[in-house]
């Protein structure tokens, strides 16, 4: 929590473009993998790793994404969201967690995602960050 003794508060924000690599149609809805690079502050280059569940009744969705910086150090969050049109998405993430630096880091931020193909898309994202500081 910001405030607590070797835990800080900061605003992080990033962009990265990907596309999305494998689609399962299930019972519960449809299951979609993504890979994407990117840059964000904290993490700097990184690469991601998504899998999402998306029910194509509402289209909303909710998963898991792993964002992986250059040094390996992996930041983890919660991702839920919904398409606001054929080409965009937005939603927010949920920091639980990681590796590394990121060990014990939590926070929120809001995303957007744009795709003018249903493949691939571009996402920016912004919000805060607490963690130990590393």
């Amino acid at each position: 929590r910001a405030g607590s003794i070797g835990q800080v508060s900061y605003s992080a924000s990033g962009r990265a473009t990907g596309a999305i690599t494998a689609v399962t149609p299930g019972t519960l809805g449809v299951s979609l993998e993504v890979a994407a690079t990117g840059t964000a502050t904290r993490l700097g280059e990184f690469t991601r790793q998504e899998v999402l569940l998306l029910d194509p009744t509402t289209n909303t969705f909710a998963g898991l994404v792993t964002f992986t910086a250059a040094s390996g150090d992996r930041l983890i969050a919660h991702v839920t969201g919904g398409f606001v049109s054929p080409t965009t998405a937005t939603g927010r993430y949920t920091f639980v967690g990681g590796t590394g630096r990121f060990t014990g880091t939590t926070g929120k931020a809001a995303f957007s995602l744009e795709s003018s193909d249903g493949v691939n898309f571009v996402v920016e994202f912004g919000g805060r960050l607490e963690g130990l500081g590393r």
